[in-house]
């Protein structure tokens, strides 16, 4: 893997001498794609005391997270124009795969929600609208670290579900879960399968039918059931991601009645 001086060839640590008044938002983190912010999140990472590195081309994503194992990873969305792995949503889904791999961010320029939601569910732990300053990204950095580090410390039931056939009728320990017709309608493909993962397209065809050719909508039913069958959605047991395959559902945390 080939690297410019501003590439992977350096890792950005702390200046010394450096005051941090908060716990860090992260040990390590990656930066991806930022273009001309760089320098500017760059700085405001080493005030907070965290290693940097920085990658320019998203190819070399993958292959810099395996080194680096970063606690953190910021992504800017890409232009598919400009860069030879644009499909955010594969990518996220990618490095959410890698071991080492903790919160991914993805500064996103649309305003459309379909997009911030199929990036959720392909892995991301946020998405972060337009403008993005360093302030706003690393708070919300921080927010996501604080976050599992509550669910963290908690205890962690085995959460379950109980379903129809039909997946008309879902019920937790809380009382009954109100699905859409969408909703119900991808729970139960999923239960056909039994536990097999079904591959994104074909769920999204036997759903919707052959009209439908966009598969953020499949994406973004599967983030709101994950809202509503999930104790974590971010973190989901029930409904789970297959990597490079699409989803199923884990049949042990699932009671058919």
């Amino acid at each position: 893997m080939a690297h410019d001086n501003e590439s992977l060839a350096s890792l950005r640590t702390p200046s010394d001498g450096g005051v941090l008044t908060k716990s860090p938002v992260a040990r390590s983190a990656l930066l991806v794609g930022m273009g001309p912010s760089t320098p500017e999140f760059v700085e405001g990472l080493q005030i907070e005391g965290v290693q940097t590195l920085v990658i320019h081309r998203l190819s070399e994503c993958i292959e810099a997270a395996r080194l680096l194992r970063p606690e953190l990873v910021i992504l800017l969305e890409a232009d598919p124009a400009l860069d030879d792995l644009s499909v955010c949503p594969d990518l996220v889904e990618a490095l959410r795969g890698v071991e080492g791999v903790g919160h991914i961010l993805v500064l996103i320029e649309s305003t459309e929600p379909e997009s911030a939601l199929e990036l959720l569910a392909r892995g991301a732990d946020d998405v972060v609208a337009p403008p993005h300053s360093v302030e706003t990204v690393l708070l919300r950095a921080r927010l996501v670290r604080e976050r599992d580090s509550v669910q963290s410390v908690l205890p962690a039931p085995f959460h379950t579900i109980q379903v129809d056939r039909d997946a008309r009728h879902v019920l937790d320990g809380d009382g009954e879960i109100v699905l859409t017709r969408r909703e119900s309608q991808v729970l139960a493909r999923l239960l056909e399968a039994g536990g097999e993962p079904i591959r994104r397209r074909l769920l999204l065809k036997s759903v919707w039918g052959g009209d439908q050719e966009s598969v953020a909508v499949l994406d973004a039913t599967i983030h709101r059931l994950r809202r509503k069958l999930e104790l974590n959605p971010s973190n989901p047991k029930i409904l789970t991601t297959v990597r490079g395959v699409g989803y199923r559902l884990e049949m042990a945390r699932v009671e058919v009645v």
